[in-house]
């Protein structure tokens, strides 16, 4: 373009960002010159461009730079990708001033709001957000109702995860992969497992993050049969598993003593699937081959420890390990070793509706 003569202009640059903020660690500091260069700096559409392709390349106090100067004409999409930047970095007073102080707050405003809270573990005030949202007569979208039922489900609140299931149906909003695999997830981790199975069974299309949620839920529920058929299922329908998929049923054959086919599993995930095992998959073998004693389960028990030495959950895994073998001292010695290195057991919460 520039080689033929031909300058720039505001539509040139839009574009430009647009594509760029798509990719993978790249920036978009490089065409920033080149707009001042140009002039277009003050152009309102290319500086709520820049304040986008910033917020979603992660560079925040650039972002909120260029967002200072343009404060007047910013529209919704813009403010909800500065708002998403600062609910990630854990402002939620900056995120909440920003969504008070865009002048039209539309659906993605809204929906942006609702999934920084999710993101953030702020469950109950993405609920109540919804309420407002409601209360001003805005109609929430499938991408508000992914983040309200992911918050349903944290929160094991299974009469809210019904009434917004309930508000989808009759207002018929289509159930995509997405808001499938939240209302699987919902129903599942609020032990309705009977219902997960059929929402699952009605999605058209079901990829690895639908399939995962239902092996997990199935897992959860002390199904390890059926949860080790869905995976069989997934992969006969062409879905390849992920990392998550693999906690699913990994997990599934520790709740069933599965011991055998969990250590096909496991080696599969490299050998077969490419996927490299986490400390989270070592934690289930763990929990599997100590249910049935094996010394291989206190081996890699302590190999956590080694790794996380400040993760509380590995030394409680160790410590449950040698309490089910009858070997106390050696559990109390766990306990006093964790209390020494002051790891404080993070304690767990529900609140149901």
């Amino acid at each position: 373009m520039r080689t033929n003569g031909i300058a720039p202009d505001k539509h040139t640059f839009p574009l430009l960002l647009k594509g760029f903020s798509k990719l993978e660690n790249e920036n978009p500091f490089q065409f920033y010159a080149h707009i001042v260069k140009f002039g277009l700096n003050f152009d309102q559409f290319v500086r709520n461009s820049l304040i986008y392709a910033f917020s979603g390349c992660g560079y925040l106090e650039s972002a909120n730079h260029v967002f200072d100067e343009s404060r007047v004409q910013w529209d919704a999409y813009v403010g909800s990708a500065l708002l998403d930047m600062y609910m990630k970095c854990g402002y939620h007073k900056d995120a909440c001033k920003v969504f008070n102080e865009m002048p039209v707050k539309n659906v993605v405003c809204w929906s942006a709001l609702i999934a920084g809270y999710t993101q953030c573990s702020k469950y109950k005030d993405a609920l109540l957000a919804l309420k407002y949202m409601l209360s001003e007569s805005i109609r929430p979208n499938q991408s508000t109702f992914t983040s309200v039922l992911t918050s349903c489900a944290h929160l094991g609140a299974l009469d809210r995860g019904k009434s917004v299931h309930g508000y989808i149906c009759r207002h018929k909003i289509p159930v995509n992969s997405l808001l499938g695999t939240s209302l699987v997830d919902m129903y599942a981790k609020c032990g309705c497992i009977d219902v997960a199975l059929s929402v699952f069974g009605k999605l058209p299309t079901k990829d690895v993050f639908t399939w995962t949620a239902m092996i997990s839920g199935l897992a959860m529920d002390g199904d390890a049969l059926k949860a080790l058929n869905f995976f069989s299922h997934m992969l006969q329908s062409g879905v390849l598993p992920n990392e998550v998929t693999f906690i699913g049923v990994l997990s599934a054959c520790s709740h069933g003593g599965l011991v055998d086919e969990g250590r096909k599993l496991f080696g599969s995930m490299k050998q077969d699937f490419h996927l490299e095992p986490t400390v989270d998959h070592y934690g289930c073998m763990v929990d599997l081959l100590g249910r049935v004693g094996y010394l291989l389960g206190e081996l890699v028990g302590n190999h956590l420890i080694k790794l996380q030495s400040n993760h509380s959950g590995r030394y409680i895994l160790l410590s449950n390990l040698y309490s089910t073998w009858k070997k106390w001292e050696i559990d109390a010695g766990i306990r006093k070793l964790m209390k020494g290195k002051r790891v404080e057991k993070i304690t767990g919460h529900s609140w149901i509706e």
